[in-house]
Formats: structure tokens, sequence, C-alpha cells
């Protein structure tokens, strides 16, 4: 689903919450929901975002994609609260169906790359048409789909790794990381990456790393707004340095146009979901990218916003303000605090860290803020990964919750006396007791 149909995860994620919560009250009469500073950020994160409702330029697009970001961080709440709550026989069946699951999936990505997307373009009725051709070819359909895969790679290499720790391994999981590699996304490429050498350096530096990574998402939350104007003008002739490709200038274009609008309500922001009633149809530019050594000149025809800024950081601070940018940070921060405080063994860690890094790449150069199927896919890598590599008590704490209880000592029947003396215990006829010591004789 992920893969070939990927906004098919959204009412996939509420299947599975649903599901989960009725059997779980069915089970134990309780609704398996995580607590603590992660789930009362979330709230208050989907609680802003309603209140917003008072000031936004688009009020009716705010309550209805605010009550949509509700739910929808009420079934993560659920999922991953179920799974900090797996035994050690429930997390066993999950690990295999993971790595069941993956292995047919990276299958199928090997499958689309080999025919050039054939399922994709059967299911999107792409024969004789230019959608999602790049370089002549059609796997560009899966660029959403890759990037759920991106966060789902990490569970399942750490669920191979605990399950085969042997070459064979190693190279399934080599194998897996170059597909994702091979897929049309730059966004995806460079996501992935950056999750790798976060991996290394947490393996490596298991201390400061987290550290590390906390203060840079600080520092990106906080100076978003300026990175733009720091950034050169990929309009101007010239002005595009050696990495920047056409997709990567077209994006920078993007954030440019929004920071006027973050200037003009830098506090409360415009309101939740109003980045796309900035500009419609009738508003559609022509954007003509020099050309240089390595690209041709090439011209875009766009709104100077479509419907997001492509940054979800910089959709909060637009939409939200300064104090939407705030309970961001203070999420973001907390999940890194769950994660260092929640995982002992350093290589599901330097996972669990490499997943987040992923997350955040992507979100941080591609798709919308408050798209359900992309905030599904990362609640549904998060619930995965405690399924996986926490262990229950230890997943519970990291969240907030009160640990599970030590379960009692099994009660062992007495042992049947054959022969002996009758009477109540302890003291029948025949036992006495001399200087402290019962005596039987």
């Amino acid at each position: 689903m992920a893969i070939l149909l990927a906004k098919g995860v959204a009412p996939l994620f509420a299947l599975a919450a649903i599901s989960v919560a009725a059997v779980e009250l069915h089970r134990r009469r309780t609704l398996p929901l995580l607590s603590g500073p992660v789930l009362y950020l979330m709230a208050g994160l989907a609680g802003w975002a309603l209140l917003s409702w008072w000031w936004s330029t688009a009020p009716d697009e705010t309550v209805k994609t605010g009550l949509s970001l509700a739910l929808t961080f009420l079934g993560g709440a659920v999922l991953i609260g179920a799974a900090a709550r797996f035994d050690a026989r429930e997390q066993e069946i999950f690990r295999t169906g993971v790595i069941v699951g993956g292995a047919v999936g990276f299958a199928l990505i090997a499958f689309e790359f080999a025919t050039d997307a054939w399922l994709a373009q059967y299911l999107y009725g792409l024969k004789g048409k230019k959608l999602f051709l790049v370089e002549e070819r059609h796997t560009a359909a899966m660029n959403p789909g890759l990037a759920a895969t991106a966060l789902f790679f990490w569970t399942w290499a750490l669920a191979v790794r605990a399950r085969f720790p042997g070459a064979a391994a190693n190279i399934a999981i080599a194998v897996a990381f170059a597909l994702i590699l091979l897929g049309n996304a730059d966004a995806v490429v460079v996501s992935l990456v950056a999750g790798a050498v976060i991996f290394g350096a947490a393996l490596a530096l298991p201390r400061i790393v987290p550290w590390i990574l906390a203060a840079v998402i600080a520092a990106g939350v906080a100076m978003a707004p300026l990175v733009p104007s720091l950034l050169p003008n990929p309009l101007e002739p010239g002005a595009r340095p050696a990495w920047m490709t056409p997709s990567a200038a077209h994006r920078i274009v993007i954030w440019k146009n929004t920071i006027p609008y973050i200037a003009k309500n830098p506090v409360l922001g415009r309101g939740f979901d109003t980045a796309r009633s900035l500009y419609g149809v009738a508003d559609i530019r022509q954007y003509a990218l020099p050309g240089d050594s390595r690209y041709l000149p090439w011209t875009v025809q766009y709104e100077p916003i479509p419907l997001h800024p492509h940054n979800g950081v910089l959709q909060v601070w637009l939409e939200l303000g300064l104090a939407g940018a705030l309970i961001l940070l203070g999420l973001l921060l907390t999940v890194i605090r769950a994660i260092t405080a929640g995982v002992d063994e350093r290589t599901r860690r330097a996972g669990a860290l490499a997943m987040v890094t992923t997350a955040l790449t992507i979100a941080s150069i591609s798709f919308g803020a408050w798209q359900s199927w992309w905030l599904a896919s990362m609640l549904l890598a998060a619930a995965f990964l405690a399924a996986v590599t926490l262990p229950a008590v230890g997943a519970a704490a990291a969240l907030g919750e009160p640990a599970a209880a030590t379960p009692a000592a099994p009660v062992i029947p007495a042992a049947r006396e054959i022969g002996g003396p009758k009477g109540p215990e302890p003291t029948r006829y025949g036992d006495w007791e001399h200087k402290g010591r019962a005596i039987d004789f």
C-alpha cells in the first residue's frame, strides 16, 4: 500500500488505530494510550492549531484540518501506547511480521525498478502519458512510497539484524538501502543518507550524538525563517552552486516566497492550514531558472507557494507562528529524550535516532506538514519501532507511562504429605520447640 498507493496509508492507519483500540479495550478494559510529555505536547500542538481559528484567514480549513490532526495524533498515541505494552511473545510475533513484510516490500520495489514501474503504470493508467515520467521512466510514481519506506527501513533493519546476526542479514540490509537510493526523489536519498550518518555517529559516540542532534534540531527550528535569505537566489544567472538541482532550486524559490508572510504574523501565524489558501490557479507564475554547465535553462509554472512551503518547520512558522514553533521544538526534543531514556541497547538507540533524522530531513524539504498520509507514515513508523526494539517496561517509562507491575511469582501448591501425623499446622502432636529450634521426631 505504501509503495504503490501512498495516500492509502492514511485509511490503513485509521483502521489499525481503531482495531488496536477495540482489541485492547476488550482484553484489558483500558485504552492503550501513551501518557507523559510526548502526548501532552502532541495535544498542545493540536490544541493550538484549533485555537488559531480565532485569527485564521481560512477558518473553515483550520477547523477541518485541525480536527483531523487531533484524531491522527490520538490514533498515533493509541498505536504507540499499545506497542509499548507488548510482552516478549507479542514482540517476537510482530518482529516476524515486520521482517516478512519488509522482504515482500523490498522485493516489490526491486520488481518495479526492473520493469519501469509496471504495477504503478497499471494502477495509475500511465501508458502513453507523461505523468511521473522522469528520464523516460515512470519510477517517480513511487517517490512518496519510497519516503514512507525510508522510515520503515530502520525498524526493518533492526529487526533483521536482531533475528539473523550474520553476514546474510548485513547483505540484505545493504541491498534494501541501495534500492531506496535508486529512487528519483532527491529528498528521500538525502534523508536516508543523513539517517545513516547519524546511525554511524550514534554507534561511535552514543552519549554525545543525542545532544548534538537535539542542538541541531533546536537551531533548525529557531533559525528556519532566517535560512532562506542566506541561500543563493536560483533565479539569478550564475548564482546556483554545483549542488543545486532544478528541483532544489524550485524549493528555495518557494521558501523565499514564504518568508514575507511569516514576517507579517511572526507570533501567532496566519492560522492553521492556511498556506493552501494563499494562492490559487489564477496566481500561477512562470519562473525561469538560468542554465549552467550542467543544466539547460528551466522554466516552471507554479503558484509562488503551491499549497504548502515544502518545509514542515517553515509551514509551522507560517501558520502557527512562534508559539507553534516552540511547541513543535518541545515535541521534537521530548522525542529525542524518550529515545535516550528508554533504549539502553546501543544499536537500537542509533536506529531510533536515525529514523528521527530521516523523518525530519524529508519533512524539511518535501511534503506538506499536515498531509494525512505523511503524518500516518511517521506515526506508524514510530509505533513499529517501539513494538520491535523497545522492552515493554522501558518503552512505557520513556514515554512517561507508569511501569508495568512486576508479575507475581507463580503459586506452587504445597506437596501432599503422606503418612504424617494429623492436625493443623504449624505445630502438631509430636512437634515441639526447644531454644528456638523446631524439632520433629
